[in-house]
């Protein structure tokens, strides 16, 4: 299910994972205290065109709603 996750310190991975997770997660999930890396903007382009709902990339703070499933780009 979707959570409210406040990141203790700021990890490009760890936040990359986070995001992959709650893609398919029931619910919304906020990450807080994430990183803002071009990176992480990037996956998070590349998860909508796959049918995420992935928000504010590039901020500190990430809203995802899941989604049943992802297709094929």
């Amino acid at each position: 299910n979707g959570a409210h996750i406040l990141m203790d310190m700021v990890t490009v991975g760890g936040t990359e994972n986070l995001m992959m997770a709650a893609c398919l997660a029931r619910g919304q999930t906020i990450i807080e205290n994430a990183a803002r890396e071009p990176e992480v903007v990037d996956l998070a382009a590349c998860l909508n065109a796959l049918g995420a709902d992935v928000n504010g990339a590039g901020t500190d703070t990430i809203t995802i709603n899941g989604v049943e499933r992802l297709h094929g780009g």
